[in-house]
């Protein structure tokens, strides 16, 4: 399954990623698609958005493209599966691989039965988990092409990389392992998960108040196509490989 994932998503990043930039569409917008479809939909492109200085509307326009193509999904990839007897274990893979956020996710596998969904979603989280070292490496990647134009200065180059470094994975990280290691009770875990879900809506919340959608004209429909195009590839990767594999 750990093969599916990672091979599903990397294979999945790039094809978006230059399909995007085949639609002539803005390099930061093309990466927020790349990462809303590969790894956790809204979420990673509210993380990445920043580290590549997405303007508001390619991060508003990434957001709700990512969002209708996954509820398309949670509506009828349950249903196709059922028509064609795909067992629990497979569906639970491949919505935890093929779809892009984690509500959608988990959506989707309960609607196909119990023990898809307790599947899809630890496939999920384990996805979810690969956001860290892709926030990274965009970030550096990202700084270090800017600043290849801009300068040649090293102390410059480490300078603005290590302003660029999301230091907010180490609390991820941190809190994650204190969790595991029982120092929170479980009604503190539901505390900070009510509270970091407010968060995450206040986040996108506040990307809403600053979004024009007349501003979606100078952008077009491509990003809709790439959208459509790139759900269809990683769908397309995750049954190759489970089939193959599983």
């Amino acid at each position: 399954m750990l093969a599916i994932i990672i091979i599903t998503m990397a294979a999945s990043f790039v094809l978006i990623f230059f399909l995007g930039r085949l639609f002539k569409l803005p390099i930061p917008l093309a990466i927020l698609l790349a990462v809303g479809t590969t790894i956790c939909g809204g979420s990673a492109i509210a993380v990445t958005a920043p580290l590549i200085k997405a303007k508001e509307e390619e991060t508003s326009y990434a957001i709700g493209t990512i969002a209708l193509w996954g509820l398309v999904a949670i509506l009828f990839y349950p249903k196709i599966a059922q028509l064609m007897h795909v067992s629990d274990l497979h569906f639970g893979v491949f919505a935890g691989t093929a779809i892009h956020s984690t509500p959608q996710v988990v959506g989707a596998g309960f609607i196909f039965s119990e023990l898809a969904g307790k599947t899809a979603t630890a496939v999920k989280l384990i996805r979810n988990c690969f956001m860290v070292p892709l926030a990274f490496l965009i970030a550096l990647w990202f700084t270090g092409k800017h600043l290849t134009k801009s300068s040649t200065n090293r102390q410059g180059i480490a300078l603005n990389v290590a302003k660029a470094f999301p230091w907010f994975l180490f609390g991820y990280f941190l809190l994650a392992g204190m969790n595991t290691l029982g120092y929170f009770s479980p009604t503190g875990t539901a505390a900070f998960n009510t509270s970091g879900r407010f968060l995450i809506l206040l986040g996108l919340a506040g990307i809403g108040l600053n979004t024009n959608f007349r501003s979606f004209n100078q952008v077009g429909i491509k990003p809709l196509l790439v959208g459509l195009f790139g759900s269809v590839i990683v769908a397309s990767i995750s049954i190759i490989l489970i089939t193959s594999l599983l």
